[in-house]
């Protein structure tokens, strides 16, 4: 008799009831719902400091935000790799000024007032690998984002990031006048530019494509260009009459845009810069000083006065030619500037405006960004969508050709100064004033 029971026993659990897979699964998979609404795993921390000065610290603390889940109710099926709607990302103490998606998608990095930079793994499925491959490989939990790395070494805010072309690297930009160039994968740093500019660094911003440029506005009326090869200064000087708040690069590193404190947006083409080291006027060579080349605002290949009436905080170009220009201002507009050379008003250059976005009287940075066609499940027509961050702690998302809401997304309890897509999923990162960061998925 004993061997029948135990014949019976395994025959139940080879063929058990749908419902109770579910749960079992649910069960082994997930912690119970009592934990599943906040995650956090401490461990020790380590700091390295390298020749530079850089302090670099590693974590194990973790906090992700997902939605508790009854027993017996499998995950909804999600466009992304998110495990919940809305990921919450703390650690932070402070405003977090920026957010940034690395090119390959694999890497998050956020901007504090703490004077650190934080790096994020972000995991994602790859949709081309094969299923047989995947089902050999060990499962691994979705949504699994943690934070890597701390990177210390500025002594002040951290207003700006950009991930350079080669993907492996990073700039910050910090209220301490200085420039510091990150290794992603090893956390050390490996470049550091702190006596180009006299005063703040208030935007950083690179290329995508090609030799990996870096462009920076900064308080002190220049906006300058850097070489990531050469570590020592800048290569360009792009000098203006009043402060410099944002810049942009374009992807292929060929222009570049900056605005600030006079309401103007410039485009700059880097290619004309090339005959000025040529020339034998004596005039053009007593503003070439120590080999770097200086432009001022006579040489800019657009200039867009008409669109705002206040301080230009962000700006972004648009994916994937660069065609188009999405700026913020501190007058509460979000334009799109035409930069087509052949217009029929040439003066007149604002193609669309964007409405929502407020401002208070704290005036705060706000930056905006544009997002890739990739992202769209319209393959037919792929549209392009334009974010912005607000006053009022709201995200807007809106349709680039017909300038429709297409999103308002709460959840900032302060100002959202930053927004960043993610260059292959419909997710959207927004940093705030709270010192919050939220990932939050898109039906696009």
């Amino acid at each position: 008799m004993p061997p029948k029971k135990k014949t019976t026993k395994t025959t139940k659990a080879r063929t058990p009831p749908p419902a109770e897979t579910k749960k079992r699964k649910t069960r082994s998979k997930t912690p119970p719902p009592p934990e599943t609404t906040t995650t956090k795993t401490e461990g020790e921390e380590e700091e390295e400091e390298d020749g530079n000065g850089a302090i670099v610290e590693t974590t194990k603390k973790r906090k992700t935000l997902t939605h508790p889940r009854k027993e017996g109710v499998s995950r909804r099926r999600t466009t992304s790799s998110l495990e919940a709607p809305i990921v919450l990302l703390e650690g932070h103490a402070g405003a977090v000024n920026d957010v940034k998606f690395s090119a390959d998608g694999k890497f998050i990095a956020t901007a504090g007032s703490d004077a650190c930079v934080r790096l994020w793994s972000y995991d994602f499925d790859d949709e081309d690998e094969d299923e047989e491959e995947e089902e050999k490989k060990p499962k691994k939990k979705k949504n699994n984002i943690e934070n890597r790395f701390i990177l210390r070494g500025h002594k002040n805010a951290v207003l700006s990031l950009a991930f350079l072309s080669d993907q492996f690297s990073i700039a910050s930009a910090s209220a301490d006048k200085s420039i510091r160039v990150w290794d992603v994968e090893y956390a050390e740093q490996v470049k550091k530019y702190d006596k180009s500019h006299s005063r703040a660094i208030n935007c950083v911003s690179a290329n995508e494509r090609g030799t990996s440029l870096i462009v920076s506005a900064s308080d002190d009326g220049f906006s300058k260009v850097f070489d990531a090869r050469v570590a020592k200064k800048e290569v360009m000087q792009l000098k203006h009459k009043y402060p410099v708040v944002s810049c942009a690069f374009r992807q292929d590193g060929l222009e570049c845009a900056t605005s600030g404190a006079d309401g103007i947006v410039r485009t700059w083409d880097l290619r004309y810069a090339t005959s000025f080291q040529e020339t034998t006027n004596e005039e053009v060579r007593a503003r070439v000083k120590n080999d770097v080349l200086c432009l001022d605002t006579k040489m800019t290949a657009l200039t867009m006065k008409e669109g705002h009436e206040d301080i230009v905080t962000g700006l972004a170009y648009s994916y994937p030619d660069g065609f188009e220009l999405a700026s913020v201002g501190m007058d509460g507009k979000c334009n799109l500037f035409d930069l087509k050379p052949f217009r029929e008003n040439a003066d007149a250059r604002v193609e669309m405006t964007y409405k929502g976005v407020q401002t208070d009287f704290e005036k705060r940075v706000i930056k905006c960004c544009a997002s890739s066609p990739s992202i769209s499940a319209n393959v037919s027509s792929k549209p392009t969508y334009v974010s912005s961050g607000s006053a009022c702690g709201n995200v807007f998302v809106w349709d680039q050709k017909t300038g429709k809401i297409k999103y308002k997304l709460p959840g900032h309890k302060g100002s959202c100064l930053s927004v960043a897509f993610h260059p292959f999923e419909p997710v959207l990162a927004s940093a705030g004033a709270d010192g919050k960061v939220f990932l939050g998925e898109l039906a696009l």
